[in-house]
């Protein structure tokens, strides 16, 4: 309460100083408030960080060459697909298939050409859990067994 109460009142000082109010910005409150630092002071703009990663690692210009894109999640659900990585992949991916390998599924109807590969398919979720590179492996060479089957991609 005492901590919430100094930042209510640096962050007044602030707006007074700079003639800014970042308070309410998305992510403003992120990491501690860092955020909210660097929008007032050094004018900095909030992005979200899979937006932030996409454009670093020029996911666009890759996934143009790709037959299909390949991500993952520990549980895909339904928060899935709102503001995480698994979400702004499929977002990114436009056109092009996604093939998300998860550790659970318990999501709603899959966003069209998306599709979700459980490693905890054909075992109980604790044990993939403690043997995930394993469990991974499996799930991707049954996967990637029926792209070749179907003659897909491969």
């Amino acid at each position: 309460m005492r901590l919430e109460r100094g930042a209510e009142k640096l962050s007044k000082i602030m707006g007074r100083v700079t003639g800014t109010d970042m308070t309410a910005q998305c992510g403003a409150g992120a990491a501690g408030g860092i955020g909210f630092g660097a929008m007032t002071f050094l004018r900095a703009k909030a992005r979200s960080g899979i937006e932030t990663m996409l454009d670093m690692y020029s996911f666009q210009k890759h996934a143009q060459n790709a037959d299909i894109i390949i991500t993952g999640e520990g549980r895909l659900d339904s928060q899935s697909f709102m503001g995480k990585v698994v979400g702004g992949v499929v977002g990114a991916a436009g056109d092009k298939p996604v093939c998300v390998f998860c550790g659970s599924h318990d999501a709603p109807p899959l966003p069209k050409g998306v599709e979700a590969v459980s490693i905890s398919e054909e075992t109980d979720e604790k044990y993939a859990m403690e043997h995930a590179a394993e469990c991974l492996q499996k799930a991707a060479d049954r996967y990637f067994e029926s792209l070749k089957a179907k003659g897909s991609f491969i």
